[in-house]
């Protein structure tokens, strides 16, 4: 027996006794589980993902960013995206409050929809140093 089918049955091995040692299997949907917590609630991830982003500039600054993201799922669906931007000193959203967020409209399954975003703060686009982007199923 050659050394590839070796690591091949002891790879199966391992995944079959992990899947169905912890009670899943190979069809279980993701999930995220916050193990330990106080609620240990399970939080299913977003049936989407971010095709595109675009800045839009205003001299040098940063002014708003439009985010387009595919429905995957096998329905219809709305989401809230967030992004939070660090550029030097400043960051987009510096009051805490939800002004660097958006709801999308109803994205139909395997559509791709988008969601603009205005900075309450613009920042300047030669200093960006990090931007975060969040997607949360809402419907």
């Amino acid at each position: 027996m050659s050394i590839r089918t070796m690591y091949k049955i002891v790879g199966i091995a391992i995944l079959a006794t992990t899947t169905l040692g912890f009670g899943a299997s190979l069809s279980t949907p993701t999930t995220l589980d916050r193990i330990g917590n106080n609620d240990n609630v399970a939080v299913s991830a977003a049936d989407t993902y971010v095709t595109k982003v675009t800045w839009t500039e205003s001299a040098s600054d940063i002014t708003s960013i439009t985010v387009e993201i595919n429905n995957t799922d096998t329905i219809t669906h709305t989401y809230e995206i967030c992004v939070i931007t660090k550029a030097g000193a400043s960051i987009s959203d510096t009051t805490g409050t939800s002004v660097d967020c958006t709801s999308t409209g109803s994205i139909a399954s395997k559509v791709i929809g988008s969601a603009a975003i205005n900075f309450a703060i613009p920042l300047n686009a030669s200093l960006v140093d990090d931007s975060d982007i969040s997607i949360e199923q809402t419907s």
